[in-house]
C-alpha cells in the first residue's frame, strides 16, 4: 500500500479517547465502516492511509471544536508515550540528552519517517533553553488546507511539555500552504 500514511497505533488510541467523550457516538457516526475497521483491526505498526486519519480528526474537530481538538491530540500523544513502543526511546533520550522539549523535538524530527510516510520532512530549525521550532516541509496540501492536521500536530507536540514537566504552548504558523510548510513554535517555562 503506497501513499501518505501514519501508523495505526496513534489512531487507535485517538479513537479510544473518542469513545470516552460525550460526543463519541456522533463522531463515530461520521466515520465509514472502512475507516473504523482500518483503525480498530489494523496491526498497530501498520500504515494507515491518511484519508482514514483525516476522517477521524475532521469528525472530532467538528464536534469538539479547535481548543478541545488540540487537547485531544495532546492526550492521544501522552497515551502513546505510555505504551511499550515509546519506553525504550524515551529512556534513551533521557540518558543521552536529558528529557527536555528540545531533545524530544530533535528526536521527533529524526524519527518522523518511521511514523509518517509521504508526509514531508520534519526538522528542528531553531532552539534555545526555552524554545524550539519544528519545521514541517512538503506536507501534502490536500491535508493541510482545513487546518485540522495543524491543530492536531500542535496538540501532539504540546504533550512534550507534560512529559518534560514544564509549562508551555505550541503555536503553528503556516508559512507556505502550497509547499506544505508549517513551523511549530514551542515555548516553555519551568513549572
Amino acid at each position: 500500500m503506497d501513499g501518505p500514511a501514519l501508523r495505526v497505533s496513534y489512531n487507535r488510541i485517538a479513537l479510544q479517547l473518542v469513545d470516552r467523550m460525550p460526543q463519541g457516538p456522533a463522531i463515530r457516526a461520521e466515520l465509514s465502516e472502512e475507516t473504523i475497521r482500518a483503525i480498530e483491526d489494523g496491526f498497530r505498526f501498520a500504515w494507515l492511509p491518511m484519508h482514514h486519519h483525516m476522517a477521524l480528526i475532521e469528525a472530532a474537530r467538528r464536534h469538539i471544536g479547535d481548543r478541545e481538538a488540540y487537547d485531544w491530540h495532546r492526550r492521544t500523544t501522552l497515551d502513546s508515550f505510555t505504551g511499550s513502543a515509546f519506553q525504550i526511546p524515551l529512556e534513551a533520550i533521557r540518558r543521552l540528552f536529558g528529557l527536555t522539549p528540545v531533545a524530544l523535538a530533535s528526536q521527533s524530527a529524526r524519527y518522523w519517517p518511521h511514523y509518517a510516510r509521504e508526509l514531508g520532512s520534519l526538522r528542528l530549525s531553531h532552539h534555545g533553553d526555552d524554545f524550539a521550532t519544528l519545521a514541517l516541509d512538503g506536507f501534502p496540501t490536500e491535508f493541510l488546507t482545513s487546518g485540522t492536521y495543524v491543530i492536531g500536530m500542535a496538540g501532539g507536540l504540546a504533550a512534550y511539555f507534560d512529559v518534560c514537566r514544564v509549562q508551555g504552548k505550541v503555536v503553528p504558523r503556516v508559512l507556505d500552504e502550497a509547499k506544505g510548510r508549517v513551523d511549530f513554535e514551542m515555548r516553555w517555562t519551568p513549572r
